[in-house]
This record gives structure tokens, sequence and C-alpha cells, in this order.
């Protein structure tokens, strides 16, 4: 049997759209389950047929902001009974800690809500972070021993992205007169994870957190939550966090040098070089075993605000020693899938104006911050040529007869990302849309040719109408294929059993007036208790505290108000309401 295909998923940030994202999760662990029950003559005769027999698995996960979360259910999930929520109303869909936490319990009433603000002196965040935690821990947790499903790596890498706001000072050696080296200091940080069911003696565990399921305890699953909470802390919106990591994972940390050719496979390509640490503490030297003896603490908020496409992080762990995969359509043994809810940016400001405010500069200019951040088409360009084979993107996509071009694919596409929040439906419908564009995705685009090494071992060949093969002059073939030469292709995953019939196209959802009116009686409340615990933590004397009292009461209708009146008009412009 030829070597399994190596699979890494990057889950962008998406804020409420990670309904989306969980959506393209649960119909992936569904379609994986299938096959698999397939190849083991587990499913009825009728649903079997003829089963390729090669074989996958998800090596490496990386996730940022909502993606975190996304990440962390799915690594939750492994192992365990799972229900795909392939139907609105499915029974089992509570099971399925996907569904449970991105369509039931992502809910705007609850975020509203006031309690998080009955304990401590100071505010933490505009929205309810403790619900958040309360939610995670009830989802991230395990019963019994982890049973690895076949289609899985040991170990399974994860990455979660951070914003680290301590920041870590690195230095560069220069030649001249000035004797100290250029410092920099980095804030684009991520947690790093490994999950096995058994000692991976062969890493260095002095530069990741290992998780260690068969320990059954909370050690290891607070680690988790906590890193994925505070990927997910979304600034001011939601509280920060505190993370750890080793000091010597930031010592031996290797940074890739722009410029040259990639050398043949080596454990440490020429691209890169160690830059020195400058540690605000000494670094203590590895204890034996290979651990370190001290950590780093930082506060940490949402990493999409420094790496919202975490694509490279799982690249360079996916690649291994090889440092690049390969990517032709008879060679490529390795792929990343980034699932994007947001690939496109809105529509630019037609025409351009001008602010010089004070306000709008930065405003502006903190938007800029962000999005140069982000900014990396080195990365992400190779995944739009057609004969690339080893990086691809999943999307929300949803046409129909009539719809207007340009309409909204998600429902979640609205204030900031935030809009799903607003509707359990909203969610219902990204899930769902989730769930479709990933079946797509399986079953035309995620393909190589038939003659690749992975497929040794099947005994098919072009030729034989198994309901798998497809062509290149096929009119639903792969995107840009009409670039290729003529060639048949093969779906890395097929598409089996319960997995094999067509996922309806959701209807698109609208939004009630009674849970309008719901979010406007929570966001009033929500204000109300913010402002008696700023009064309290911020303003000393009580006249003062009577005027800032009367102040808000003056202006409460206004600012609610014009709160919900931008809702209001954005929910229209999209046909939500």
């Amino acid at each position: 049997m030829a070597t399994p295909f190596a699979i890494g998923l990057t889950m962008t940030g998406a804020s409420s759209a990670g309904s989306y994202t969980a959506g393209v999760l649960d119909f992936l662990l569904q379609a994986l389950d299938q096959w698999h029950e397939a190849k083991a003559d587990r499913l009825p005769p009728d649903e079997r047929g003829k089963v390729p027999w090669h074989d996958v698995e998800i090596s490496v996960l990386s996730g940022a902001s909502a993606g975190s979360i996304c990440v962390a259910l799915f690594a939750a999930s492994l192992g365990r009974p799972f229900s795909p929520a392939d139907e609105e109303t499915n029974p089992e869909a509570s099971k399925n800690r996907l569904y449970d936490v991105w369509v039931r319990k992502a809910r705007v009433e609850s975020l509203l809500e006031t309690d998080d603000l009955d304990h401590g002196t100071i505010i933490t965040s505009l929205l309810n972070s403790d619900y958040l935690a309360r939610m995670a821990e009830g989802a991230l947790t395990f019963a019994g021993p982890y049973a690895k499903p076949r289609y899985i790596a040991d170990p399974l890498q994860i990455l979660l992205t951070t914003a680290n706001l301590r920041g870590v000072r690195y230095a560069i050696g220069f030649s001249g007169e000035v004797p100290d080296a250029y410092e920099m200091v980095l804030h684009a940080d991520a947690q790093h994870f490994y999950l096995s069911p058994v000692p991976v003696s062969s890493l260095n565990s002095a530069k990741v957190v290992r998780l260690d399921p068969r320990q059954c305890d909370e050690t290891w699953t607070i680690d988790l939550r906590e890193a994925a909470l505070a990927s997910s802390a979304f600034p001011i919106g939601f509280s920060a966090r505190l993370l750890t990591r080793s000091s010597q994972y930031y010592a031996h940390r290797l940074w890739p040098i722009p410029g040259g050719a990639a050398p043949a496979p080596t454990p440490r390509p020429a691209e890169f070089r160690y830059a020195t640490w400058y540690a605000e503490e000494p670094i203590p030297p590895l204890a034996p075993g290979g651990h370190a003896d001290a950590p780093f603490a930082y506060v940490a908020v949402d990493g999409g605000t420094m790496n919202n496409e975490p694509f490279e992080l799982a690249r360079r762990v996916l690649a291994g020693e090889r440092y690049r995969n390969a990517r032709g359509g008879s060679e490529a043994d390795r792929a990343i899938i980034m699932v994007d809810p947001f690939p496109s940016l809105s529509h630019c400001q037609a025409p351009y104006r001008a602010m010089f405010d004070i306000a709008s500069v930065g405003k502006a200019l903190a938007g800029a911050f962000v999005q140069q951040a982000r900014f990396k088409p080195d990365e992400l360009a190779l995944a739009a040529k057609p004969n690339v084979f080893s990086r691809y993107l999943i999307g929300p996509v949803r046409r129909k007869v009539g719809e207007p071009v340009g309409a909204p694919a998600i429902a979640s596409a609205t204030l900031a990302g935030f809009g799903g929040f607003l509707s359990e439906a909203f969610r219902r419908h990204d899930y769902q849309l989730g769930r479709r564009n990933c079946q797509r995705f399986l079953e035309r685009h995620f393909a190589l040719y038939w003659d690749n090494p992975v497929f040794a071992g099947d005994g098919l060949r072009p030729a034989e109408n198994d309901g798998f093969n497809f062509r290149d002059d096929d009119p639903e073939t792969p995107s840009g294929a009409s670039v290729r030469r003529q060639r048949s292709f093969r779906p890395i995953v097929p598409l089996v059993g319960s997995a094999r019939p067509e996922v309806p196209a959701p209807a698109f959802p609208h939004i009630s007036p009674g849970e309008l009116d719901a979010v406007e009686s929570g966001i009033g409340l929500r204000l109300d208790a913010l402002v008696r615990k700023a009064r309290a933590a911020y303003v000393s004397s009580w006249p003062m505290r009577a005027g800032s009292w009367l102040l808000w009461k003056f202006e409460r209708a206004s600012v609610v108000g014009s709160v919900l009146a931008k809702i209001r008009r954005e929910l229209q412009e999209k046909g939500l309401l």
C-alpha cells in the first residue's frame, strides 16, 4: 500500500462565520468516516460499492481566532461517536460538538448577559467572555481514552495563532561601527500542540506543549482551551487571556530568510537562520529529557490581528525536513486546505474620501496595521495556480438561478463578521452551506492525476466506470483545468455511503422582528451594566459618579438607537431582514 496522502487544514479567522468553517469540518469528518467504514466492510452492501483503497492522513491543524475554536472542537471530536448535522432538524445534532457550539450556543443573547460584571474590579471585555469560557469548558472535555481514527496522523500537530502583547525581543547582527545588534519585537505568536495516544519521544517537548489524552485529566484540555479562547479574543470585545510557553521555544526558533532557491531536502534548509533571543530573564538550560525549566508568560488576544490565515505555519509542519511540498498532479503527496469564510474583502469605498481629522486617521491607521500584518501574497499566490496540487481553498459559494450576481453567500457577512450571532437561522444556514461546499470540493476539486503513486494498489484505471474518475475536459472539472493537458483525475477523498447524496442548498435565512427586539433589549441592559461597572471602577468622587450617570441616562436612547439603526441597515442591505 502506498504512503497515505498527508493533509493539513488551516481555518482562518471568521468571527461568527466560524459556523461555516464548522460545517466544512462536519462534512469532512462524515466523508472520512464513511470511506473508512466502507473499506472495513461495515457499510451495507448497496452503499459500499467499489471503494478506492488508498489512504489519507490529517497531519496538522492550524487556526486563527474563530478558526482556532473550530480546530479545538475538531480535535475534541476525533475518536468519539460523531453524528453529522446533515439536516436542520437532526435529532442527534446535540451530540455534534461543532454544531452544538456554533449553531445552538453562539448566540448574542448569551454574549449580552451581565453576570461576568458581577465580580472583579475592572472591565475586561464589552461582551460576556465568561459565557465563552463556560461554553468551551463544556465542549472541550473528554471521557475515556483517545481512540485515534485511521485517517489521523500520529502525532497530530495543532497550531493556534495569538497576538502576544508582551512581545518577544529578537536581535540580528550587522557589521558596522555600532556594536549592538539590530533589535526587533515579535508579537505574532502561536501555541503549538501534539495530539498523540502514545509518548512522542522523538519530539523536543521543550518547544511545544504536548497533549496526552491518555491521561483524560484537565491538564492538557485546559492548555488547549485557553489557547483557543486567547486566539479568538477579539480585542476589547472579548477578554484577553494569560498564556505560557517554554522559554526554550523562543531561544530555538528558526527564521526564514527570503531569497535563494530551495536546496535538496535537509534537516535545516539554508534559507533558515537562527536569530538571537534577548530574554528578559535568563534562559534556563534544558533539563534531562529535553524539558525547559521556566515558562514565558504573556497576555494574548485575537490571533487574527497578526496572522489571520496561518497557512504557512501548517505548510512548514506538513513539509517537514523537505521544506517544500511537491506540486504536480502526478507527484503531490501532501496538501494544505485553507477554509476561509471571507476570502474576498468588502468593496472599496468609491469615490475615495480623504479624511484628515484625528478620529478618522486613527481609525484608518488601526485598520492599516491589521491589514498589513496579514498581507502575505507570497504564501497564498500558489493556491490560485491551476497546476499546483498542494494548496487548496474552500470558500462560501451559493449560486441559484435568477439570483443577482454579488449576492452574499453567507448570512454572517454583516457587522464585520459578527452578524451571525444575531440569529440561529443565520448560523444554521452558514453551517449547512459549509457542508455543501465541502462536499463539492471533495467531489470535483480535491483531486490528483490517476497515475499519482498515492493511488498505487487501488487497481483502478480511468477506463473503469467506478463513479470516481473524471477528466479535465469535463465541464465540472477542477478550476483552471483548461491549461492542463487532457488527463484523468481521481478524488483524494472519495464520497461513499451517506456522504455521496447531494447536500441540499439551504434557503437564505431572515431574522424575525422579535429576535431584533430581544437584541435591542440585551444591548441596552449590557450597556447599563458596563456604565455602572465603569463608574465604580474608574470614577472616584460621588459628584462625578452622579454626573456621569445622568449623562448616560440622557444619551442612552441615542446610543442604543444608533447601534440598532446600523444593525438594521446592514441586515436590509444583505436581504436578511
